[in-house]
C-alpha cells in the first residue's frame, strides 16, 4: 500500500459521522498513471500558458467552473501539471445554490490529491474517481451540482487539512471562513471565494474550466474539460496565470452535464480578426478580440482638495474615489469599449461636489454612446440609467458629468452633526457609493486618444458663496464654465499651488487616505519630500502611513462593498 493509499484509508477512518463532509480521497497510485498524449499537452499550453493571464474568454459571467449535472454519471480527475511555490490540496464538493437569496449550502466535501506536489507526490496522469463513502466510483444524478476546490498550501501550513476530519468543512459556504483555511481555501464558487467581499468580486472568479476536443486512443475519444486554478489572493499578488494547479475531467457520458456553461476552446478563427482560440476574448466578434483591466489588480485612488483655489487644510480627503477601468480593443490595440467602475470612498467636506471624467483627447469625429448606473451607499440595488450618446466638446474631447451628481447625496453623514461620512476618527464607517460607466465607442479609438489611465477625473465643487471650479489631476486644463475670476489652468502647472503641491493626488491601490484636519505631511512623512523634489525621491511614499494609527483612515477594500451590477458589458460578459 503506498503512501496516499494509506493516507486515504486513514482519513476514511477518521471521519466522524458528525462531520458534514465525506473524506473520500482515493489514490492515484490504485487508479494507474495514464499518459495525456502530446496534442492534449499543447492544448492545454495555449490555454494557460505560465505567468500570463489566462484569456479572458473563460473567465466570463457568463461560463460557469462547476459541473451541472442533468444525468446520471461518473466523473473522474486526472492531474495533469502544477507550477506553484505552495504544496497544495486539491478537492471536489457537492452544493446546492439558491440564485435568489444568494447563498450556498456545502452538502458534502472529498479530498482527491491532499499534496500536489509535482514530481516528489503526484506524476502526471495520475487519476482518480469521484467516490462514495466506501470507495467507490461515485454515480451523480440530474440536479447535481460539483465544484472544486483547493487550499493553497494546505498539505505544508494545515494539519486539518490533512486529517480533513476538525469539524470544519472544506470549503465552508462563507468567505471569510476559507481565507483562513491554509494561505485560503479558493473554490469554482466565486460568491464564497475570499476575494467576494472586496469591490464587485471580479477578481473572486479562481477557476478557468475548459472543454478541449478529444483525442482518438485517448479515453475513447472523448471530449475534456481542463480545469487550472489560481492559488494566490488574486486581489494582492497574484499572476492570473490559473496554472498553478492543472487537471482534467472525465465525465461519463459527457452530456450529462450542461456543457453551455462551460468555455469551448475553438482553435480556429471564426471571426476573421486574425486572432484565433482563447487569445481571442471574443471569438465572434471581429471588433473585439483583448480586454485589460487598468489596473491589473485593485484600483488607482483619486484624493482631492477642494479648498481650491486657495490651500485649504491638505488633508486630501474632500473626495476619494477609487477607480478601475476595463478596456476592450480589437487586433491593432484600438479601444472599442472602455468601462470605468468608480467607488466614492469618502467626503470630507461642507461644499457640494459632483464627480466626472473628461477624455480630453477625443476629436470631434468620435460618436459612440454612454451608459451609466450608480449605487448610492447603503443601496442594495442600483439606479437603472438611460443610454445617451457620447458627445465631444469644443475644441476636442468628451466630457462625462454627473458620475456622482452630488458627493452630499451619493454619500451621506456617517453622524448627523457632522458633513463627513469616512473622515471623522471614531464615527462609524459607512460603505462606498459605486458608478459603472460604460463607454461604447461607434467605430474604434487609438489608446492614444484616450490618453494616460486614469485619464482626468475632475470635481466641480460649489463652495458655501456659490462659486463653483472645477479641480483636476496636475497638468490637465480647466473648463470654460468655471465661475468668473477663477484662473484659467494650462500647461505642466496647472492646477498645482506656488510650492508645487496639487489639489488632487492618484496613488495606487488600498491607500490609507488621511482622516479629517490631518495634513497628508503628517499622514504620510515622506510625501514632503517626494513632493519638493518633484516625485524624484520617496518614490513610494504613499506605501508608509504614520504609525499613529488614527491619523489615516482603514484600508479602501474595507469600504468597498460586493455590488450586483446589472449593466454589463457586450454579450453579458465583462
Amino acid at each position: 500500500m503506498d503512501r496516499n493509499h494509506r493516507l486515504s484509508a486513514a482519513l476514511a477512518g477518521l471521519v466522524s459521522a458528525a462531520t458534514p463532509f465525506l473524506a473520500t480521497s482515493s489514490s492515484a497510485g490504485a487508479q494507474g498513471t495514464l499518459t495525456v498524449p502530446s496534442s492534449i499537452q499543447t492544448t492545454i499550453g495555449r490555454v494557460l500558458p505560465e505567468r500570463s493571464n489566462a484569456g479572458a474568454a473563460y473567465l466570463q459571467s457568463g461560463y460557469s467552473p462547476n459541473l451541472i449535472v442533468e444525468g446520471d454519471c461518473q466523473v473522474r480527475v486526472i492531474f495533469f501539471w502544477e507550477s506553484a511555490g505552495y504544496r497544495n490540496s486539491l478537492g471536489w464538493f457537492r452544493y446546492t445554490q439558491d440564485q435568489e437569496a444568494s447563498t450556498v449550502t456545502i452538502l458534502e466535501s472529498g479530498m482527491l490529491f491532499p499534496d500536489v506536489n509535482q514530481p516528489g507526490t503526484l506524476a502526471s496522469g495520475a487519476n482518480v474517481w469521484l467516490t462514495d463513502g466506501v470507495g467507490a466510483p461515485r454515480t451523480f444524478h440530474a440536479g447535481d451540482r460539483i465544484g472544486f476546490f483547493i487550499v493553497a498550501d494546505g498539505w505544508s501550513t494545515e494539519p486539518r487539512v490533512r486529517a480533513f476530519v476538525d469539524g470544519t468543512p472544506i470549503p465552508s459556504a462563507t468567505p471569510a471562513t476559507n481565507k483562513t483555511i491554509g494561505r485560503g481555501c479558493y473554490t469554482t464558487l466565486p460568491s464564497i471565494n475570499p476575494e467576494s467581499t472586496v469591490g464587485d468580486g471580479s477578481k473572486a472568479q479562481h477557476v478557468a474550466m475548459v472543454r478541449i476536443p478529444g483525442v482518438p486512443g485517448f479515453l475513447d475519444g472523448q471530449e475534456l474539460i481542463v480545469c487550472g486554478f489560481e492559488d494566490l489572493n488574486r486581489t494582492v499578488n497574484s499572476d492570473d496565470d490559473f496554472n498553478d494547479s492543472v487537471f482534467l475531467v472525465q465525465v461519463t457520458p459527457m452530456a450529462s452535464i450542461d456543457e453551455t456553461v462551460i468555455a469551448e476552446f475553438i482553435p480556429t478563427d471564426i471571426d476573421g480578426d486574425g486572432v484565433s482560440g482563447f487569445d481571442d476574448a471574443f471569438p465572434t466578434d471581429p471588433n473585439r478580440t483583448y480586454v485589460q483591466r487598468i489596473p491589473a489588480q485593485g484600483y488607482s485612488v483619486i484624493a482631492f482638495e477642494d479648498f481650491y483655489p486657495a490651500v485649504g487644510d491638505q488633508d486630501y480627503n474632500d473626495a476619494v474615489v477609487a477607480v478601475a477601468y476595463t478596456l476592450v480593443t480589437n487586433r491593432q490595440n484600438h479601444v472599442k469599449d472602455l468601462i470605468g467602475d468608480f467607488h466614492l470612498l469618502a467626503r470630507g467636506a461642507s461644499f457640494e461636489h459632483a464627480f466626472g471624467l473628461n477624455l480630453h483627447k477625443l476629436p470631434n469625429s468620435v460618436t459612440g454612446t454612454v451608459r451609466m448606473q450608480r449605487f448610492f451607499s447603503g443601496d442594495a440595488q442600483p439606479t437603472s440609467l438611460e443610454p445617451f450618446a457620447l458627445v465631444t466638446q469644443q475644441p476636442q474631447g468628451a466630457r462625462i458629468d454627473g458620475i456622482f451628481p452630488s458627493t452630499q447625496t451619493a454619500m451621506p453623514r456617517a453622524v448627523p452633526a457632522r458633513p463627513f461620512a469616512n473622515t471623522w476618527p471614531g464615527d462609524p464607517s459607512v460603505p462606498a457609493a459605486s458608478a459603472r460607466v460604460w463607454i461604447e465607442f461607434d467605430g474604434v479609438v487609438a489608446t492614444s486618444l484616450l490618453g494616460t489611465s486614469p485619464y482626468d477625473p475632475f470635481l466641480f465643487v460649489t463652495s458655501t458663496s456659490g462659486v463653483s471650479a472645477d479641480v483636476h489631476l496636475p497638468g490637465y486644463s480647466s473648463f470654460a464654465d468655471r465661475s468668473a475670476g477663477l484662473p484659467q489652468e494650462r500647461g505642466s502647472k496647472a492646477f498645482l499651488d506656488s510650492n508645487g503641491q496639487p489639489w488632487a493626488l492618484v496613488v495606487p491601490t488600498n491607500w490609507r487616505f488621511p482622516l479629517e484636519g490631518v495634513p497628508i505631511t503628517r499622514a504620510y512623512p515622506g510625501f514632503a519630500n517626494w513632493r519638493s523634489s518633484k516625485g524624484k525621491q520617496d518614490k513610494t511614499w504613499y506605501a508608509t502611513p504614520t504609525t499613529e494609527s488614527e491619523k489615516v483612515s482603514v484600508p479602501i477594500d474595507t469600504l468597498i462593498p460586493t455590488r450586483s451590477w446589472t449593466l454589463r458589458g457586450p454579450a453579458d460578459r465583462f
